[in-house]
């Protein structure tokens, strides 16, 4: 079965965890992967080097606008793996409508450029989520990540 994740994207650390500005959903591969269960490949792998380029030039703050780019990031990682070209896998939805069949969720919050890790049991809310870790973008634990593709971004 596969691995199913949300990634919300907030302004800032103060807003309630179930009111995001933006709501992701990717429908498979959404198992943290490095630092947490120390493999190489999952959503962290794939969302900090964009999230660091980013940053770098636009900040984290603008959820909206980072909501556009870290779907289509995600969709364009996707499709390079594919043998047959789709775009399926992935979506927008209305903040706070929370699918029930998720095993992960990630927040992050812009301000603070922080990623918050949580494991969520299956059709749970989010005040029963429980929070795995959370990290600063810059920190030094992904610094061994692909950082070509950030290159790629920051071009």
């Amino acid at each position: 079965m596969s691995t199913r994740c949300m990634i919300g994207l907030y302004e800032n650390e103060e807003q309630a965890i179930e009111t995001p500005d933006v709501l992701l959903y990717r429908h498979c591969d959404g198992y943290p992967g490095h630092p947490i269960d120390k493999d190489e490949y999952g959503i962290l792998t794939d969302i900090v080097p964009f999230l660091r380029a980013f940053n770098s030039r636009r900040g984290l703050d603008d959820t909206m606008y980072l909501g556009a780019w870290l779907m289509w990031w995600l969709i364009n990682g996707h499709v390079e793996r594919l043998e047959e070209k789709d775009c399926l896998g992935h979506g927008i939805c209305k903040p706070g409508r929370f699918h029930g069949d998720i095993e992960w969720y990630y927040r992050i919050n812009g301000v603070e450029c922080t990623i918050e890790v949580f494991r969520t049991p299956f059709d749970s809310t989010p005040k029963s989520w429980s929070r795995v870790e959370t990290f600063n973008v810059a920190d030094p634990v992904f610094d061994n990540f692909r950082t070509e593709t950030a290159e790629e971004i920051n071009k």
